[in-house]
């Protein structure tokens, strides 16, 4: 069963599930932040905080594929859930 924009009721494992994945946003958002600040450390410092600067890439790659891995998860969830499947 696939509901409609208008059918806005969730069941409790719905919502959490909901709210799982807003909360796995949030860490995107913020995550995207940090990125944006550390590679703008690095681009004004050169030499060796720019080499930290890719190192704290590499490292914000692994937790964002980490973060996405796990939303989908979520979503995959969630979707059973309202489907019923």
């Amino acid at each position: 069963m696939v509901r409609t924009v208008d059918e806005v009721s969730l069941t409790a494992a719905e919502a959490d599930l909901a709210n799982a994945i807003r909360a796995v946003d949030a860490q995107l958002d913020e995550l995207a932040e940090r990125e944006r600040r550390t590679l703008g450390f690095g681009m004004r410092a050169g030499g060796a905080g720019g080499w930290f600067a890719h190192q704290a890439e590499d490292e914000l790659d692994a937790r964002r594929a980490t973060l996405l891995q796990r939303r989908a998860e979520l979503a995959a969830q969630l979707r059973h859930q309202v489907e019923g499947d």
